[in-house]
């Protein structure tokens, strides 16, 4: 790449991208019909979110902009909170629900389990080793300033908005 003269490149480092036809965040909208969510992982974890949306204004603006070698972390400017994120899935979710914090002992317990349960279905469990160490960390916030000063972009949808429309769509789709 740095041999190629005149190449122009930016390399996008999105957060966690979410929105319609996500199956990532589909089994929590799953539950969500039970009434009952689980708050799972470090309650002061916060994290960066994007709606698809605006990730692709994002490639849009990257491409039309590209310069020589930079990179740019891409998400909403406002991080998320594991614990938020379930409350507002569950308001998207147009259901009553309670939302229960999960001890971390006990995900851990869960995740030894979805390991063997993953190994025999030849698929992984929805919670598993490789989640777990995720929902232990500290979470994953990126600085976005350099997108809106490099690209002139702003990621505009919210994480409510952005729930709220991927709700609508798996309503939609007939997968809620």
């Amino acid at each position: 790449m740095l041999a190629t003269p005149h190449l122009r490149w930016t390399i996008l480092r999105p957060g966690v991208v979410y929105g319609p036809a996500d199956r990532a965040l589909l089994p929590v909208f799953r539950m969500a019909r039970f009434g009952l969510l689980p708050a799972v992982g470090r309650a002061t974890a916060a994290y960066t979110f994007v709606h698809v949306a605006d990730l692709v204004r994002t490639i849009a603006a990257a491409v039309d902009r590209a310069r020589e070698g930079r990179t740019l972390f891409v998400g909403h400017a406002q991080p998320v909170y594991t614990r938020e994120l379930v409350e507002l899935i569950g308001a998207a979710s147009d259901h009553a629900v309670r939302v229960v914090s999960i001890p971390m002992a006990l995900t851990r317990v869960a995740a030894l389990a979805g390991d063997l349960v993953g190994a025999v279905r030849g698929k992984p469990a929805v919670i598993n080793s490789r989640r777990y160490a995720e929902l232990a960390s500290e979470g994953f916030v990126c600085a976005v300033d350099r997108l809106r000063e490099q690209l002139g972009v702003v990621a505009d949808i919210d994480i409510r908005r952005g729930l709220a429309e991927t709700a609508a769509w798996y309503r939609q789709e007939g997968w809620i």
